[in-house]
């Protein structure tokens, strides 16, 4: 999508995941707030919030997605070619599309399975992603939330496009909540343009640990014998990896031990050579992509 918002005097909706969350894969709070600085002193800065090529790549396939989602929901589209604005606030978006259904569009959430009905127009916005990891990014959530309140529309729906070339649908109700927080961090943000002030150092939050046993008190559920199951696999799992690279290296011996590098029997083909291949080195950036981090430890009651 085009820009259609102006540095130094509205907040777009790709800055304002920043604004509120502190950080996101591609900026700073800080970084924001300095790029507005320099716009407003006449100063011309390179825009850093995404790199070029994921930027490129989603502006020509938008249009593309915006069809293929449109299709499966039943639903027609436009893209406008302005900027919505709330003047007041000084915040600005620039909508990949408005979503509409004389019908209405029935959408489930394939997360938490939660069923939706949105009527009247409402905003679409596109993603391609190639780190997808088959869930709405809390970002987009804000940048979907700062674009209802320059609006007005009530809901929203982001189309994916993932690495796998298939298109994640998500519904995005209205949560009142995020829609204050959106206007507290803007508030603060045209604060810190005005005093000169900067955003305090970034610190990552502290995620605390819960007790699962009383959150799933209620429901069926067994995180223990899940997780049991799981370690269970995982040991049964590394037995069979060593057990196959002993057999290989069985094999490897041998067909060393007669001097054949490729040969056959009745049923299978086989190679064995020592090569020479390139090494690879791999190079830090300051890119940040999604991931996760999956781990469990038996508790000991010694």
């Amino acid at each position: 999508m085009p820009k259609f918002t102006q540095t130094g005097k509205e907040i777009g909706s790709s800055e304002c995941p920043a604004i509120v969350l502190g950080k996101t894969a591609y900026t700073t709070n800080q970084k924001v707030l300095e790029n507005h600085r320099s716009t407003i002193a006449g100063v011309e800065k390179i825009n850093e919030y995404r790199p070029s090529q994921a930027q490129d790549r989603g502006n020509f396939l938008e249009e593309g997605i915006a069809q293929w989602a449109c299709k499966q929901l039943h639903a027609g589209f436009e893209m406008p070619e302005f900027a919505h604005q709330n003047k007041e606030l000084k915040m600005g978006a620039s909508i990949d599309a408005i979503i509409s259904s004389d019908l209405g569009i029935n959408i489930s959430d394939p997360v938490t399975q939660e069923e939706y009905t949105f009527n009247g127009d409402g905003i679409l916005e596109i993603k391609t992603d190639f780190y997808h990891m088959d869930k709405v990014r809390e970002e987009w959530v804000i940048q979907v939330h700062h674009q209802m309140i320059c609006s007005g529309f009530k809901w929203g729906i982001v189309a994916v496009l993932n690495q796998k070339g298939h298109l994640k649908i998500y519904p995005v109700p209205r949560n009142e909540e995020l829609i204050d927080e959106i206007i507290y961090k803007v508030n603060e943000f045209w604060s810190l343009v005005e005093s000169d002030e900067d955003y305090p150092p970034y610190k990552e939050p502290v995620v605390e640990a819960v007790n699962l046993v009383e959150v799933l008190k209620d429901s069926n559920e067994s995180l223990d014998d899940l997780c049991g199951d799981y370690l269970a696999c995982m040991a049964e799992a590394r037995r069979k990896t060593k057990e196959a690279q002993n057999i290989k290296d069985g094999i490897i011996i041998k067909l060393e031990s007669i001097g054949v590098e490729q040969g056959y029997t009745n049923n299978y083909q086989l190679k064995s050579q020592d090569i020479m291949r390139k090494k690879r080195k791999q190079i830090e950036t300051d890119e940040e992509v999604p991931g996760h981090i999956f781990s469990i430890k038996e508790i000991s009651n010694e």
